[in-house]
């Protein structure tokens, strides 16, 4: 079974996204995974916690052996380290039987991110921040999801204008990281809404498209759609929508 791979901004609501996917797919085990809210670099986000702990990259060693932890179903692997998708599909396999050795659930499948990738943070095809008219996608991050067999959701945005209160908030994110660098924010706002809607993302059976702003905006659709590339049928509509509803509230 294909995992999935998170693709995305840290700052541009990346933490709820997984949550989110991870209680669509697992609605039966859900209860046993807690969210924080953490903030990092001005930036408040649910942080995955609780009694199975969410992995990064140095951490694989000592979860299943801490007394009263367990590896999670969540993880980030350093892509520099993984030479193709055959390495990485090890790492994935890894972590599915490290997973299901450590926790009375059997899962087939993990969500994880992949760090240091060429395009920035855990971009695996293209960010705005890095994009010209000259540039090009690097796709060799990208290119290992697909070989090792996973499928990877872009989380992006449907709505660059200032009438969309989640996407100015997130460059008001992006403006407390600043720290005095003299970055003319109402011209990298126009930049990089030019930007981020000029990435031609792959439209195939192994590619997502989430538009994170419309499941903020509770868009059945959205949510609908997202539910048939995982390939579940989904929460109902009341308690996906409650979840909307304490995140941001969490995060205000």
């Amino acid at each position: 079974m294909a995992s999935f791979c998170i693709s995305g901004q840290p700052q541009e609501y990346l933490g709820f996204a997984e949550y989110l996917i991870y209680q669509t797919l697992n609605p039966s085990i859900k209860l046993t995974t807690d969210t924080t809210v953490s903030t990092i670099e001005n930036c408040k986000d649910y942080g995955i916690v609780g009694w199975h702990n969410r992995a990064i990259p140095d951490q694989d060693a000592l979860d299943d052996t801490d007394a009263g932890r367990c590896e999670s179903p969540f993880a980030e692997f350093d892509i520099s380290t993984l030479a193709n998708g055959a390495a990485l599909k090890s790492a994935v396999d890894a972590r599915i039987t490290k997973c299901n050795a450590s926790w009375s659930h059997t899962i087939d499948k993990i969500i994880y991110r992949l760090v240091k990738v060429t395009n920035y943070g855990s971009q695996v095809y293209g960010c705005a921040w890095l994009k010209t008219e000259t540039d090009s996608v690097v796709t060799t991050s990208y290119d290992k999801v697909i070989a090792a067999g996973d499928k990877v959701i872009h989380v992006t945005w449907a709505d660059t204008s200032d009438s969309n209160t989640h996407f100015i908030r997130t460059m008001a994110r992006y403006e407390a990281m600043d720290n005095g660098a003299g970055v003319d924010w109402d011209e990298r706002k126009k930049a990089y809404a030019r930007n981020i809607l000029a990435i031609n993302y792959p439209s195939t059976a192994n590619d997502y498209k989430l538009c994170i702003d419309k499941i903020l905006n509770k868009d059945d659709t959205e949510y609908a759609n997202l539910c048939t590339f995982l390939g579940v049928s989904g929460l109902s509509s009341a308690t996906w929508k409650t979840y909307v509803d304490s995140y941001l509230t969490a995060i205000a």
